[in-house]
């Protein structure tokens, strides 16, 4: 009877490990699954995408906890949100965007010397990241050419996001302005048109101090532009209804 309940108790074990097994290699094909529906790693063969997977750092962050690495990495997530402010999002106050899974972010400043990044990423629930060291990045540039094309493409879109930026703060009406910003804060990582939400951390009128105009002319300009539809607005919430519809509006200005 001993002999059976030892051999039982082997076989018990067995199970767990081989359950334990089954649940990484699931949760490897789970993050390779989200890589590869993410454009900068889409062309990526299945083993240079699980290459990626292993040679990274897998964390799950809770609600507040702020998303990096000990070193220079490229953070994607996997399931969960996470916001993207400033260093100082009591003075800056806007949520720039919003990221979901399948969001990279830090492409601009993943080979800078100082590491330094201007803004900080905040988990807004239960988040798991996948954490893409320098050196796996560094190495799929060398060896594949799409990517490295794919990588520098991202970083376009992050250079005409600083121009879109510095365009809304210089020129144009107050309403030119807001459109311009407001485009410049979806698309910050993101080239898709359609609908995209903004989420405003503090008071919608804290706006006016960034794009240095009154107060009374923002929210101005903010009916204007709920009124031609580009827009909706809910608090602290604007929805861009059509994001092509408002950048052909302003090549028109």
């Amino acid at each position: 009877m001993d002999c059976i309940n030892s051999i039982d108790c082997m076989y018990s074990v067995g199970i767990v490990e081989r359950r334990d097994s089954w649940m990484n290699e699931k949760k490897r094909a789970e993050i390779a699954a989200v890589l590869s529906g993410i454009p900068l790693f889409a062309a990526l063969s299945d083993d240079a995408l699980y290459g990626v997977v292993d040679g990274s750092e897998y964390s799950v962050y809770s609600h507040g906890e702020l998303i990096g690495g000990r070193g220079p990495c490229l953070p994607v997530i996997i399931s969960g949100s996470a916001a993207v402010l400033g260093k100082n999002p009591e003075r800056n106050g806007v949520v720039l965007r919003m990221l979901m899974a399948g969001s990279v972010f830090g492409v601009s400043f993943l080979f800078n010397e100082d590491e330094s990044a201007i803004s900080i990423v905040r988990a807004e629930s239960e988040t798991e990241a996948l954490l893409i060291p320098q050196s796996v990045i560094s190495g799929l540039i060398h060896r594949d050419g799409d990517f490295a094309e794919r990588y520098i493409r991202l970083l376009g879109v992050k250079i005409r996001f600083l121009g879109s930026k510095i365009e809304a703060f210089t020129s144009g009406s107050a309403e030119e302005r807001l459109a311009r910003h407001l485009i410049a804060l979806a698309c910050e990582g993101d080239d898709t048109d359609g609908e995209t939400c903004i989420t405003l951390e503090s008071s919608v009128s804290r706006l006016a101090d960034m794009l240095n105009i009154g107060r009374a002319s923002l929210y101005r300009a903010l009916k204007a532009l709920e009124e031609k539809g580009f827009i909706r607005q809910n608090e602290r919430h604007i929805t861009i209804t059509d994001r092509a519809a408002l950048r052909a509006w302003l090549d028109l200005r």
